[in-house]
């Protein structure tokens, strides 16, 4: 778990990630395996006078300018407006 907020690697997300994802045990039907229930995703902030929700939006593959190798993932969230 990263405590402290701070950035972490892309091998440290995908480790986390799919530990998380093995861990809860996601069915065929998409749902978590001890509830029919589909797992959601959180995003939360570190900022302690930002109170607002924001949800992810997409995911993509991020590319070097020049030659477009890829050189990681594009997370992209938005603000919840009450």
């Amino acid at each position: 778990m990263n405590e402290k907020c701070e950035p972490i690697s892309f091998a440290d997300f995908d480790r986390c990630y799919n530990s998380i994802v093995k861990e809860i045990g996601i069915k065929e039907d998409g749902t978590i395996a001890s509830h029919s229930l589909e797992p959601t995703i959180t995003v939360m902030v570190d900022d302690p006078d930002d109170d607002s929700d924001y949800e992810i939006v997409g995911l993509e593959p991020d590319m070097l300018w020049g030659c477009m190798c890829w050189a990681g993932v594009v997370i992209k969230i938005r603000r919840v407006e009450d």
